[in-house]
């Protein structure tokens, strides 16, 4: 019945087709619209992806040289440190054999300064020697001129001790304690003792 009267009065018809078809166009045109604005955004978001891995494959492709730079850096002050290391050691070293060489005690001082400012820059990143370092360089030369100092001494006091033992076996021997072949036997065992 509705569709005759829709049928006979064009205005009927308008009044109520005309919205459902105006929803209709509506929900199409919005469909379309938002396909578009989604197509849009999916390609402006493409867009920056891309542009965003370009960036990164640039600064990768800037960033390789300088890392190498920095590798070859790092092995070329890791060598001068193990350089200096075995200088500085080997100075104190001869310095333990000839404790009263002052030259060589302000060389052995120098070696260890640049030992110290190279393990601080591998370790830190500065090269700047702190009074720690100084105090522990002065501690290291100390320790190995008085071990030095010390064995000389001990030398000195075993070859007292020595004579010391030998004079008192003459004694022995001149006061008729110990015969000729007892005084000889000792002595020679004292001897063989250097």
């Amino acid at each position: 019945m509705f569709m005759m009267l829709a049928e006979d009065n064009p205005f009927v018809f308008a009044c109520c087709w005309l919205p459902a078809i105006i929803v209709i166009i509506v929900l199409i045109l919005s469909l379309v619209g938002g396909i578009f604005v989604n197509s849009e955004q999916s390609r402006i978001e493409k867009e920056i992806k891309l542009k965003s891995e370009e960036n990164a494959k640039e600064i990768e492709r800037e960033a390789k040289p300088q890392a190498e730079k920095h590798q070859l850096e790092a092995k070329k002050q890791r060598e001068l440190f193990e350089q200096a290391s075995d200088e500085y050691f080997n100075s104190l070293e001869k310095l333990k054999s000839d404790p009263n060489n002052a030259d060589l005690r302000q060389y052995t001082l120098a070696l260890g300064r640049k030992y110290s400012e190279l393990s601080r820059r591998l370790n830190t990143g500065t090269g700047s020697i702190t009074v720690y370092d100084e105090v522990a360089l002065l501690n290291d030369i100390n320790a190995a001129c008085a071990n030095a100092k010390s064995t000389v001494a001990s030398r000195e006091t075993d070859n007292l001790n020595i004579e010391e033992r030998l004079a008192r076996l003459s004694e022995l021997k001149g006061k008729n304690l110990i015969s000729e072949e007892e005084y000889e036997t000792r002595r020679q065992k004292i001897l063989d003792e250097i």
